[in-house]
């Protein structure tokens, strides 16, 4: 007679299964990004540099390395009529 098995222990399965999933999406994230050499490189040079407050030259060191574009994105112009 086959045994049954425990609703509990497929619960259990599907959590674990959905955390692998998880951890593989954040991996590949990291990864895509190289947040973990970068993150290291930025900490090493504020840590060499021991600054008085290391946020100001971690977010700078941060900011240096962002990909987005930055400064004015649209303008528009519109005609303005004297009354």
């Amino acid at each position: 007679m086959p045994q049954q098995q425990d609703p509990r222990e497929d619960k259990d399965e599907d959590e674990e299964e959905e955390q692998v999933r998880e951890r593989d999406l954040v991996e590949a994230y990291v990864a895509e990004h190289a947040l973990e050499s970068s993150l290291n490189d930025v900490i090493n040079q504020v840590v060499a540099s021991r600054p008085e407050d290391p946020f100001v030259m971690l977010s700078s060191l941060l900011y240096a390395r962002a990909t987005a574009k930055r400064g004015i994105f649209f303008v528009q112009v519109s005609d303005v009529l004297d009354a």
